[in-house]
């Protein structure tokens, strides 16, 4: 008898979590979601049923809520419960990528971050819950970790002698060092010292419980607004500390480390956008800038 779509995406995520990293099942999962949903509105309950015709139904329906970027996305990962289960569908194995726009790695304008930094300065430290958000601005602009590794610090990985922490829940299932500035020392010291004692470094006082991503994601949400910027997330801070890292010239090797990218091209993405280095290395060699300073010489 044929196991159903539901059951064999299940046994597939299980598998998963074996090879993945925790956030990218739940990413996974997140992205079968609207394909179950899809697949149940139609009356598919097995692979067997879906064809050529479903699948370009389902991508036009999507076509309707989302960009190509999911879409793209959704297909690979049908692509790869495929191909985990060794069955051929050459349709779907060679449909192309759709178009999609280019990936922006979006730093906050400098003018953005002083207003964060002003807003989140206003909170009371002595106030468990406005420390803890403080704390979450600070330490995403000094690590630029993605929200999952920040929300996974653990206290007794952080070394305040040093001034650095040991990122263990990453992406890459890598462990590696991040460091933290002095503004951020005695607020960090400070607040890990508050009760409840507990394992992870952040925590929701107001439900008395580990702080969340949703958490994160609200709190983000309430800066963005009262500030009125249009875009502000995790992410962006992540990317906001690579482009300041690269324009104050620190080696990308070094950014690579402390990024905790698997490959020194995708740090170089942020050298490309470093519009501050540009202006820097065409001010030193430039023709006409050089004629100059050869002239007052």
């Amino acid at each position: 008898m044929e196991t159903k779509i539901s059951e064999v995406i299940e046994d597939f995520q299980k598998h998963c979590r074996l090879t993945k990293a925790e956030q990218t099942v739940k990413y996974q999962k997140y992205q079968f979601g609207p394909m179950l949903t899809f697949f149940n509105d139609h009356g598919i309950s097995f692979l067997s049923q879906i064809n050529r015709s479903v699948l370009d139904d389902m991508i036009i329906q999507f076509k309707k809520t989302c960009k190509n970027i999911s879409i793209n996305k959704r297909l690979l990962l049908l692509k790869m419960l495929y191909q985990y289960l060794d069955i051929p569908f050459d349709y779907l194995k060679s449909f192309p990528k759709l178009r999609q726009e280019q990936n922006r790695y979006n730093a906050i304008p400098e003018s953005d971050l002083r207003r964060i930094l002003n807003y989140v300065n206003k909170y009371d430290e002595n106030n468990p819950y406005e420390m803890t958000r403080k704390l979450i601005v600070l330490l995403l602009l000094d690590t630029g970790a993605r929200q999952s590794e920040l929300l996974k610090i653990q206290i007794n990985n952080i070394s305040f002698e040093e001034r650095k922490i040991l990122l263990t829940s990453t992406k890459t299932k890598i462990a590696r060092e991040v460091f933290f500035s002095k503004m951020t020392f005695d607020l960090m010291l400070r607040y890990s010292q508050l009760k409840p004692k507990r394992k992870y470094l952040f925590y929701n006082f107001l439900k008395d419980r580990p702080f969340t991503e949703r958490d994160l994601r609200a709190f983000m949400d309430k800066m963005k607004f009262d500030l009125g910027i249009i875009k502000l997330t995790s992410r962006n801070f992540r990317h906001t500390t690579a482009t300041v890292l690269v324009d104050n010239g620190c080696p990308l090797e070094t950014v690579q480390a402390i990024l905790g990218h698997k490959n020194l091209m995708t740090t170089q993405i942020y050298l490309h956008l470093s519009v501050k280095k540009h202006q820097n290395d065409f001010n030193k060699f430039s023709m006409l800038n050089n004629i100059e300073t050869q002239k007052a010489a």
